[in-house]
Order: structure tokens, then C-alpha cells, then sequence
């Protein structure tokens, strides 16, 4: 097992003390957060953030410039494969979860 998958399954062991409504968002974001940190190379150039879109919980993941187009790949493909994982994660648990790139910085809240 690689060090991806320990921080991927630790990350979502303890976004399941979160159970609930959110498990389903807990555990995308969990898988996001993981993936892009390890794509990063400004890691504390991260946040995540939650909302709702169109009757789907939204994430929308905000990185550097720089880091943002390593996040989305060629053609798209890693963020295609990221919101692949997104999805499969989501449904799991009956839920739709859509998974939006964004430049850093987020809004503020």
C-alpha cells in the first residue's frame, strides 16, 4: 500500500466520525483533499469549500495557479479522473456530489 492510499484512508476514517446528512460530502472531500495536497506544491495553498448546486452538494476545490493546472492535468484528464472518484464516492451513499476548480484565493467567509 502506498503512502496515497494510507493518507486517503486516513483522511476518510476520520471524515467518518462525521456520519450523518454530510457523510457523503465528508467522504469526497476527503478524497479530494488528499489528491490535491499530494498534486501540490503549495499545500497550504488549499481550501475546500461546501455548498449546494442544481439539487447536488458542490465542492469547490481553490490552489495556486500553478498548482491548479497540475490539479486539472492534460486535456483534463486528472480532473476528470478526480471527479470520477468524487462521483463513485458519493453515490456509495445515495448521494450526487459535483466537484468544481477554482483560483486561489477562496471568498471570504
Amino acid at each position: 500500500m502506498g503512502s496515497l492510499e494510507r493518507n486517503a484512508q486516513h483522511a476518510c476514517r476520520a471524515r467518518r466520525a462525521e456520519r450523518g446528512a454530510g457523510h457523503a460530502v465528508s467522504h469526497a472531500r476527503a478524497i479530494v483533499e488528499v489528491i490535491a495536497r499530494v498534486l501540490a506544491d503549495h499545500p497550504d495553498q488549499i481550501a475546500i469549500t461546501e455548498g449546494q448546486h442544481r439539487g447536488a452538494a458542490l465542492l469547490e476545490l481553490y490552489m495556486g495557479p500553478g498548482d491548479l493546472g497540475r490539479v486539472i492535468g492534460r486535456q483534463g484528464r486528472t480532473a476528470t479522473a478526480l471527479r470520477t472518484l468524487v462521483a463513485l464516492a458519493a453515490e456509495r451513499d445515495g448521494r450526487r456530489v459535483q466537484l468544481e476548480f477554482r483560483d486561489w484565493p477562496p471568498p471570504a467567509q
